[in-house]
């Protein structure tokens, strides 16, 4: 399979009928499709002059949609090619994290209610209600701020979910303007 059309009548037949072992065997299959570009390029990049720099120019063409299979190259012997290559992994993530943040910037617009949650048979309690943009903000806030405390972030995550409409709109209006995304949440007593 190679086209679009084709993926998506493949995955079409498995959503009707497929099973469990089949959607794996589909999701391996697309895995290698995304990852053999970047491999193919990552063997012919410290070829000679000539295929060496038809693969830089290409990986440099190519961007994001290069990264998964570089990923999976191998080290390059001189200490030229292992920097270049270096600056691409990070040229690529940079560019793949710019466009899931200019997402992310696009649906703290976006006011609309989320399905409220299924009580779980563990829950102690339900989740409280969101909307797109509230999950949004809190994204936004993993996405900029991965030195943060996991636990510390789940907390005033879930604070942030727990307050009201009005204040959260002010939260992430404050975050907007100032650019950050882990500020202090304000105390129950100042609302």
């Amino acid at each position: 399979m190679t086209s679009r059309e084709e993926w998506r009548a493949a995955l079409q037949a498995l959503g009707d009928e497929g099973t469990s072992d089949d959607l794996q065997a589909l999701a391996s299959a697309m895995r290698q499709r995304v990852e053999a570009p970047g491999q193919a390029l990552g063997d012919c990049l410290d070829a000679g002059p000539g295929l060496g720099q038809a693969a830089r120019v290409t990986i440099i063409e190519m961007g994001p949609a290069a990264l998964e299979g570089l990923l999976l190259a191998s080290d390059y012997e001189t200490p030229d090619d292992r920097a270049w290559f270096l600056d691409r992994l990070l040229e690529g993530e940079l560019q793949t994290r710019a466009r899931v943040r200019a997402r992310l910037l696009q649906a703290l617009n976006d006011k609309a209610w989320l399905k409220d949650a299924q009580a779980g048979p563990y829950m102690e309690s339900y989740p409280p209600r969101r909307r797109v943009c509230d999950q949004a903000y809190v994204l936004m806030r993993a996405l900029t701020h991965p030195e943060e405390d996991q636990v510390g972030f789940g907390i005033e995550s879930e604070q942030f979910l727990h307050m009201p409409v009005e204040l959260k709109d002010q939260v992430i209006e404050q975050a907007r303007t100032v650019h950050r995304w882990n500020l202090s949440l304000p105390e129950p007593e100042d609302v």
